[in-house]
């Protein structure tokens, strides 16, 4: 005996709602993960960037001779 139509109707739009809700999810994580990486590699170029900076910053005022008076004039 089969089932009457309107169940193989429902289950068939279940199925279908639930394959949509996948795809979705999956979008949303590659899209998360797409995130999590580009904030990762900018977080790698601002370190390495204020790392040359810091170093700039050293041998500027090694090479001024002065100390803290060098830095009295900045916007710091």
């Amino acid at each position: 005996m089969q089932p009457p139509p309107r169940k193989v109707k429902q289950t068939q739009e279940v199925k279908l709602a639930f394959s949509e809700q996948v795809v979705c999810l999956q979008g949303k994580q590659q899209l998360g993960a797409e995130l999590l990486e580009d904030i990762r590699s900018f977080s790698k170029q601002r370190a390495a960037v204020e790392k040359e900076y810091g170093q700039w910053c050293v041998c500027s005022v090694a090479l001024s001779g002065g100390g803290d008076s060098t830095l009295r004039g900045s916007s710091y």
